[in-house]
């Protein structure tokens, strides 16, 4: 998930550089731009990836969720909420997740809670939801601004 955050990171540069270079790109439109009316914000998207990574190595290593507020109004703030993400996954140890896969584990999500083990938190919640909101994020970008093309950027990617 770390390597994702980065190239999550590279593809967020692209619109840094150039949203507001011409009179059709404003930076507040682009960060809440929608791949469709149903689908949350670019912004949306940048904050669920980052949160469920850092919330499922948490959860796995028994340790606190980092919290991260869900204020980022321009693109610098989306640049300082990834790096926080990936400095925090970087803080553990792949000792801190002995165990981890029988583990029970329990999420508030609707009416009550759903109840995983540690390896199907990761595998059939955490993952899935994790990519899912980066490939949103990066499907957003070129379909609300014409001077974005992601996949120029992802030359950075690695």
């Amino acid at each position: 998930m770390r390597r994702a955050l980065r190239n999550l990171d590279a593809i967020v540069s692209k619109p840094d550089r150039t949203v507001g270079s011409d009179d059709n790109s404003n930076p507040a439109t682009v960060i809440q731009a929608r791949l469709h009316p149903n689908v949350g914000p670019f912004v949306f998207q940048i904050r669920t990836a980052t949160g469920t990574a850092t919330g499922a190595a948490a959860r796995l290593a028994d340790r606190r969720a980092l919290s991260l507020a869900d204020d980022q109004e321009a693109f610098a703030e989306e640049h300082e909420r990834l790096g926080k993400a990936r400095e925090h996954l970087a803080s553990f140890a792949s000792e801190d997740f002995d165990g981890a896969d029988s583990k029970r584990i329990a999420l508030n999500l609707g009416p009550g809670p759903v109840r995983f083990t540690g390896a199907s938190l990761l595998l059939n919640f955490a993952m899935p939801t994790f990519f899912f909101h980066v490939a949103t994020a990066d499907n957003t970008l070129p379909l609300n601004d014409a001077a974005i093309d992601t996949r120029r950027s992802r030359r950075n990617l690695r």
